[in-house]
């Protein structure tokens, strides 16, 4: 009997990953992140949610751990995209699943948006989360010595930013000596002069135009960064994971640059979930490049 109800629940989660994938993929992103989600808490994984991290309503962080995790395990703050403008962290269930399965603690915050705030007021809460993670994550059995920051489109430009613009961390009382390394998926990095009229409106006055390109702030001293891309993105252009890592080499820092055949902007966020690892090895990847951390960094 337990093994034909076993049957019947794999035969179920089967037809569930095959339902979240053709769903994801035929491009409806919204209903999409809702079957990958169900999948994900099918798994159980140990969530706090809405722990604050600074006054404002969005100002909160949700921090994913499996059930197992051993003491002093490397931490990963993974922020979401959105354009600056939209998302949340309760849609992406998934990606703190997904890591938390690698052994990490995962913290995923909730920062302002446009048009409640500008550029660099959302920068500004990831310093702040990051404070609080450094502070506090020894509690939850985190190594504030091995922490990463994460993001994917929107939030990967603030994950770089605040790796090499150190006066993010400075202003909250640290600096880019807190973190290990940067992981980006699919982020934007070097875009200007190509901004769109919303750009304009959020990253402006144009004076602080530059000081929105984390490529404007490459030193070579910086942790060492991770940046992955799908071959089919047609959102971010290709320019701007070429042009920071090349930034990173004339300064003899330490980069990686991995690019996915088929994957475009919204897939490769998606390969963390349990319906679609199978397309690429995003998740190994990004575990390997954690877990080497005496690796060799190259393009």
């Amino acid at each position: 009997m337990k093994n034909l109800i076993q049957s019947k629940w794999e035969l179920k989660r089967g037809g569930a990953i095959l339902l979240a994938s053709v769903v994801f993929l035929s491009g409806c992103e919204s209903l999409g992140l809702t079957y990958v989600n169900t999948l994900a808490r099918l798994q159980k994984p140990v969530v706090i949610r809405d722990i604050d991290y600074g006054a404002e309503e969005r100002q909160k962080l949700d921090l994913y751990r499996s059930r197992d995790v051993s003491s002093a395990s490397p931490v990963v703050v993974f922020f979401h995209g959105g354009s600056w403008m939209q998302g949340s962290k309760d849609k992406y269930i998934f990606v703190g699943e997904a890591l938390a399965s690698k052994g990490f603690i995962v913290v995923i915050p909730n920062y302002r948006l446009y048009p409640q705030v500008k550029f660099p007021e959302f920068v500004e809460d990831g310093a702040l989360a990051l404070k609080w993670v450094h502070k506090n994550i020894h509690q939850f059995d985190g190594d504030s010595n091995d922490l990463y920051v994460m993001g994917h489109s929107a939030g990967a430009h603030s994950a770089a930013l605040l790796t090499l613009d150190e006066h993010y961390l400075e202003s909250v009382g640290g600096s880019n000596d807190w973190l290990s390394g940067m992981i980006g998926l699919a982020g934007p990095y070097d875009w200007f002069p190509y901004f769109s009229e919303r750009d304009k409106a959020i990253f402006g006055p144009p004076p602080r135009y530059p000081l929105s390109q984390p490529v404007n702030f490459v030193e070579g001293d910086e942790p060492p960064l991770l940046l992955m891309y799908g071959d089919r993105d047609r959102t971010v252009k290709p320019r701007n994971i070429k042009n920071l890592a090349a930034a990173v080499l004339r300064e003899h820092g330490r980069v990686r640059t991995i690019y996915y055949a088929g994957l475009g902007h919204i897939d490769i966020i998606g390969a963390l979930s349990i319906a679609l690892r199978s397309r690429a090895p995003v998740l190994d990847d990004l575990a390997i490049f954690i877990d080497n951390k005496t690796g060799t960094f190259r393009p």
